[in-house]
């Protein structure tokens, strides 16, 4: 039987990213950057002065591209917003 057409749907992408105590705490403007970086995919952050986390909103067929694609936005918003390149400390997918 073939496949149907692909239906692509929303999920909510949590990312955190987490330094440690030898890293330069987080610039408050540049997190603030991250939200225009980010604004269309209606992002929601926090962060602490060694760790951030976003939540985006991700359309995609699976809950694992989702994840991809959450983690590869996220990650190049960071550079773009000035952030440090710390890894990747959690992820989280969910239907929305």
């Amino acid at each position: 039987m073939p496949a149907g057409p692909s239906a692509l749907v929303p999920w909510h992408v949590t990312v955190e990213m987490s330094g440690d105590v030898r890293d330069q705490a987080l610039d408050a403007l540049a997190v603030e950057s991250l939200v225009d970086v980010l604004i269309d995919y209606r992002p929601m952050i926090s962060h602490l002065p060694r760790k951030w986390t976003v939540r985006l909103t991700i359309w995609s067929e699976t809950p694992l591209a989702a994840g991809e694609e959450g983690i590869e936005v996220v990650t190049k918003a960071a550079a773009e917003a000035s952030l440090p390149s710390w890894p990747v400390s959690r992820i989280e997918v969910a239907r929305q």
